[in-house]
């Protein structure tokens, strides 16, 4: 159900930092009440067509929103999957800006999650790894962790060492 209890056809809710919602529903990434798009279909596509192992867009099936995040009003982190005729399915991470690809991410396996800090300045990815990236997608040095599960970020969103980014 949305906000006001009426049902919302679609899946991968978030909320903007204006308190908008908004979600994944007819292969678009849409507002609350009024359904407008946000992020266009072709616009997923495009980016999940970019894939190094995409083969095509005739052998994508089912291109979905997993799960997005707002790093701030215009701008969106979202985890992207879609099957392939005879294929593996593909697993990416893009940042939108305005709707438009900003940056994007492939992994050759499985994105488990997607976390993004309070005031959206960074966002983790964890496959067989975690990856932590800044707000304009740039891969940040982490330290190697085993078995990660979650990620918890500090509300001010300072490290501890200001000179090491993560420390």
């Amino acid at each position: 159900a949305g906000p006001e209890g009426e049902p919302i056809q679609g899946t991968a809710p978030a909320w903007r930092p204006d308190g908008t919602l908004t979600y994944f529903a007819g292969g678009e990434i849409r507002d609350w009440p009024e359904g407008r798009t946000v992020v266009p279909a072709n616009r997923l596509r495009m980016v999940v067509t970019e894939h190094p192992n995409a083969p095509g867009v005739g052998f994508l099936r089912n291109l979905r929103v997993v799960e997005h995040h707002w790093l701030e009003q215009d701008r969106l982190v979202a985890q992207l999957a879609a099957d392939v005729r005879g294929g593996p399915p593909l697993d990416l991470v893009a940042v939108f800006d305005d709707g438009l690809p900003f940056a994007s991410t492939d992994f050759l396996g499985e994105v488990r999650d997607l976390w993004a800090s309070p005031f959206g300045t960074y966002y983790a990815v964890l496959t067989d790894t975690l990856g932590l990236y800044d707000f304009n997608g740039n891969l940040l040095q982490a330290p190697q962790l085993e078995g990660t599960r979650a990620v918890a970020w500090s509300p001010d969103e300072l490290p501890h060492d200001t000179s090491r980014p993560f420390s």
